[in-house]
């Protein structure tokens, strides 16, 4: 996408993210995902996930743990969700038209359907954002957990404590781990692995509008902030770059690298100035 279209839907976006309570996640993940689509009809997504709820609305069950079986079944037995174990950094398990229409995404995109689904049918669904794995909840349940990344299998507290143990073998478990988190943390975390992505894939122009977005739902991370300062330069925004680097130094006063930044500005004015 252009840096004009990408600049277009920014203040869509900005708008969308503005109150916790109010942020439509699905909507807002289908946006992250009109940067690569930008014709995608992000309505008819949502009207999708509204008729599988639908399905379900009619005999639905009285319980919490038959309801959250119900929905399982649903979406890993009927209609063939399923966890992308073999090419987990394909961009396209990470934009939710994508897993949507390829019943295939990574744990984080996996539960924004799960947890999507249930809440149109009253459940009081919530993101768990565990490193490495990211989990969904029930707010009524303490010690039951969603596995969307394998086929909704539903885990104790203690099952997740052993799959963290196996990703992390050298790091300890924190009961926080465990804790809820919000649309605005779940939408960074989807953006965050899109940037690392395209990092990796050495695509710096797809990954700073990605970095941006990040930044609306965090502007008080001033490493982000840095960040989107090497990557402006790396594209040769360099204007853009220096305004990070001004911006990150005024908030981390102390930093312990501040003279090399401070060459690094003193450079970003130098090459602005050749490319003006």
């Amino acid at each position: 996408m252009s840096d004009a279209s990408s600049d277009r839907l920014l203040e869509p976006f900005q708008a969308a993210i503005g109150a916790e309570a109010e942020i439509n996640l699905l909507d807002c993940a289908l946006q992250v995902a009109q940067l690569d689509y930008p014709l995608l009809n992000r309505a008819s997504y949502a009207e999708r996930v509204d008729a599988w709820a639908s399905e379900l609305s009619e005999a639905f069950a009285p319980d919490t743990l038959a309801r959250l079986v119900q929905v399982k079944r649903l979406l890993f037995d009927r209609l063939g969700f399923h966890g992308n174990q073999e090419d987990y950094y394909d961009p396209r398990n990470s934009f939710m038209n994508e897993v949507i229409d390829r019943r295939t995404g990574i744990p984080i995109s996996l539960c924004v359907v799960f947890i999507e689904v249930g809440r149109r049918l009253g459940l009081p669904m919530v993101g768990i954002g565990m490193p490495g794995h990211f989990l969904a909840g029930c707010s009524d349940q303490f010690d039951l957990f969603v596995d969307a990344f394998d086929n909704g299998k539903l885990l104790t507290r203690s099952d997740c404590v052993a799959i963290f143990r196996r990703l992390h073998p050298a790091e300890p478990f924190r009961p926080e781990y465990l804790a809820p988190v919000g649309a605005r943390a779940i939408l960074t975390r989807l953006l965050s692995n899109l940037v690392e992505i395209y990092v990796r894939a050495s695509r710096p122009a797809k990954a700073l509008p990605m970095l941006e977005r990040m930044i609306l739902l965090n502007p008080a991370e001033a490493e982000l902030i840095r960040r989107r300062a090497a990557m402006n330069s790396a594209v040769r925004n360099y204007s853009a770059a220096a305004r990070d680097l001004e911006r990150y130094l005024a908030l981390v006063p102390d930093a312990p690298d501040r003279d090399e930044l401070a060459r690094n500005l003193g450079l970003l004015h130098h090459l602005r100035g050749m490319v003006n």
